[in-house]
């Protein structure tokens, strides 16, 4: 029997997209979401480029949300991951931007920012930004379930570098990805 993992999605100062929800159809497992509220972290700001460190957000989310991850009493999930979704411009030295940011075996953050059609001139596309948006955080979480880029065109852990790399993607993860997410999960519960 597969246990329940847990995605915590922490809102930083934004409301998640609402595609946000069809994590629980990607991951080859069962996912519980939950939803949290937090304030950006001031400290993570950087004046000079205007954007928020992304490692530091990263930090800030995982030392406010470790209770949660922890308490059997809160979920009964065997794994647990956070997720934190804001809408500013995120960046960790270079490239001077991010989608978003992991820690391998950890928690991610993501940033909707550039996800936006208009960002790059173009016309307001809903559908476009929430299956973005969907793609970076099963990406990242990806990692956060420890995986690496994947060289199987098409699967959602492939790198993007830019939004078309994003638009190329699938979805859902490859059939390795699977594979591997399945065999994390599994060891983890027997930890």
């Amino acid at each position: 029997m597969t246990k329940t993992v847990h995605i915590i999605i922490a809102c930083l100062d934004a409301l998640p997209p609402s595609r946000i929800q069809r994590l629980v159809e990607v991951f080859p497992f069962p996912v519980r979401l939950d939803l949290v509220r937090l304030p950006l972290p001031k400290r993570a700001f950087v004046r000079k480029s205007g954007k928020w460190h992304a490692e530091k957000v990263l930090s800030y989310l995982s030392n406010e949300l470790k209770h949660l991850k922890h308490d059997r009493h809160w979920t009964p999930a065997h794994v647990r991951k956070i997720l934190g979704v804001t809408d500013v411009d995120l960046y960790f030295k270079k490239p001077s931007y991010l989608f978003g940011l992991s820690e391998l075996g950890n928690d991610a953050v993501i940033s909707v920012h550039r996800l936006r059609p208009h960002f790059y001139g173009e016309g307001h596309d809903e559908e476009l930004f929430q299956e973005r948006t969907l793609k970076v955080a099963a990406h990242e979480l990806g990692h956060a379930f420890g995986l690496v880029h994947c060289r199987n065109k098409g699967c959602i852990m492939t790198y993007a570098r830019k939004v078309e790399d994003i638009d190329a993607q699938h979805d859902e993860f490859c059939n390795d990805c699977k594979a591997r997410l399945e065999s994390k999960v599994k060891l983890k519960s027997k930890g």
